[in-house]
This record gives C-alpha cells, structure tokens and sequence, in this order.
C-alpha cells in the first residue's frame, strides 16, 4: 500500500513544474511582445490616439516559441510524475525526489522564462538600430532556455533515480 504523504509530495512535484515553468513562460511572451509594442508603434509613426495594432514579424515571435516551450518542459515532467504516482509500490523516497525535480525544473525555467524575456526585449529593441542583431539575439535566447532544459534533465534523472 502506497503512503499518502508519499503521493502527496509527488503531486507537489508535478504542480510546482506545472506552476513556475509556465509562469516563467508568461514572463518571458509577455516582456518581449511588450517591446514589440513599443517598437512597432515608434516605427510606423503612431502615436497613442490614432494607433493601429501592433504587426508582429516572424522574428519577434521567435522569444514567444521559446518561452512556450518551457510550459512545454513543466508538462513534460508533470505528466511523468502523474504516471508514476499511481504505482502500487510508489515510496516515501520517490515522492520527495519527485518533489524535488519538480522544484528544479520549475524554477529553473521560471529563471530562464526571466531570461528569456529580457533578453526577447533587448534583442527586440536591437533589430530596430542593426537588423544583423538577429543573430545574436537567437543565439542568447538559445542559452537561455537551456537553462530551463538542464533543469527538466536533472529532474528526470532525480525522479527516475529512487
């Protein structure tokens, strides 16, 4: 018979990646269309009282992709946990080191939701002065979000470990 503190620490694991991975994720679309914003209406002319929606180019929604797919990690590892909880022989170990995981890769994108969104603002802002700024901004956005990736990496180990 499997513990109920055990499962409960399980489901804590699979809610917190849930909740902080896409809360970083939030952070990061919404900082970065924010600029997008700003920089769509100074480029067309616009002021507040007569301006139309903001056009999104392909390269401005690069940050959101990113920045999505780490609510996609937090799923992931959700889905994972909910699986294993429902074991018979599920242990009082597995349910923290699932909590535990769940924790890391939670907060390791919500810091890399954070990242994501300063740098998609910068990066966004840079394309209006030097279109060649692309580059660099998707090769920042990249490092970013590994930091989310590294983070679901040791939460699997770790849940899959006990």
């Amino acid at each position: 018979m499997t513990d109920s503190t055990a499962i409960f620490y399980g489901l804590m694991g699979a809610g917190s990646s849930l909740i902080f991975s896409c809360a970083g994720a939030a952070f990061g679309t919404a900082k970065s269309q924010q600029q997008c914003k700003i920089e769509s209406k100074s480029l067309n002319g616009f002021t507040e009282s007569n301006s139309p929606p903001p056009t999104i180019t392909g390269k401005t929604l690069i940050p959101v992709i990113i920045a999505g797919v780490l609510a996609i990690y937090g799923l992931i590892y959700s889905i994972i946990v909910l699986g294993s909880v429902s074991d018979p022989n599920y242990s009082v170990s597995q349910g923290y080191a699932q909590f535990v995981g769940g924790l890391v890769v939670g907060l390791c994108c919500l810091g890399s939701g954070i990242a994501v969104g300063i740098v998609g603002k910068i990066g966004i802002r840079g394309m209006k002065e030097n279109t060649s700024s692309f580059t660099m901004m998707v090769l920042n956005l990249i490092y970013c979000e590994a930091l989310g990736l590294y983070g679901l990496i040791f939460a699997l180990i770790a849940a899959s470990t006990f």
